[in-house]
């Protein structure tokens, strides 16, 4: 009985586990270090609907290249 309830014992800890790590996973997110790792990757990026950001990206010549890949929030 002993040597059953033991091997139980594993069996459901190891479940518990799987399904733990099943559950914890971190999302692969990627690491962007500058602006030129956005432009480099060709990245979809976010900033606030009217906002500095915004008009930096669509109006200053050496980023509005990006603006195609730039989506807004409100």
């Amino acid at each position: 009985f002993f040597g059953f309830a033991f091997f139980s014992l594993i069996i459901i800890a190891s479940y518990t586990a799987n399904l733990t790590k099943f559950f914890v996973r971190t999302a692969r997110v990627p690491k962007v270090a500058s602006v030129e790792d956005i432009r480099r990757q060709n990245a979809t990026f976010y900033v606030l609907r009217e906002s500095f950001a915004q008009d930096f990206f669509r109006l200053t010549p050496g980023f509005s290249s990006m603006a195609p890949n730039m989506r807004t929030l409100e």
